[in-house]
């Protein structure tokens, strides 16, 4: 394949958050980093982490292989319509929202420049968990994800530095 038949989209928005306290709908209160805010201007990749962002349960999420969870924004209008919501980018817990860049236009192993700079790998499909379906309040959402194939990816690091929204990417 010629780089002219390679698929390439756009970062929409950049999202980051820390580990807090949250209350289900039943009222029972859970720990996680699933609620991400939008970020302007540049943020830094570090370590395994963008500047700002953190994971609330490591053994399943976060590390060298997760630094980056990247979703579709093709498949908003879809969840949006389905449950009747407006869901804002970020409303996975990802932290790139993507443009032109679905699931089933890329694959394991692929890797992304972002801008001039950032080189980064998809390392495995997201598996989404129960935290999704806490934070929305849809029990079947995890599994409408998974049965439609829009869960999204993680990425691993191979070049580091800032995204920002607004950025082009080249698989």
């Amino acid at each position: 394949m010629n780089n002219d038949t390679l698929p390439a989209g756009r970062i929409l928005s950049v999202q980051v958050g820390k580990p807090q306290s949250l209350e289900t709908a039943a009222g029972k209160a859970w720990k996680s980093a699933i609620v991400k805010t939008a970020v302007t201007g540049p943020v830094a990749l570090e370590g395994v982490n963008l500047v700002g962002d953190d994971q609330s349960n490591r053994r399943y999420h976060g590390g060298a292989d997760k630094v980056v969870c990247a979703y579709a924004s093709e498949w908003f209008p879809l969840w949006n319509q389905e449950f009747s919501l407006n869901m804002p980018a970020g409303a996975f817990g990802e932290n790139i929202t993507l443009q032109d860049l679905t699931e089933d236009k890329l694959c394991i192993g692929d890797t992304l420049l972002i801008g001039s700079e950032v080189l980064l790998q998809i390392s495995q499909p997201r598996q989404p968990c129960i935290n999704v379906s806490k934070r929305w309040a849809i029990p079947s959402l995890p599994r409408r994800m998974e049965e439609t194939g829009h869960t999204g990816f993680y990425c691993r690091v191979l070049r580091a530095g800032s995204l920002e929204a607004g950025q082009t990417i080249q698989v």
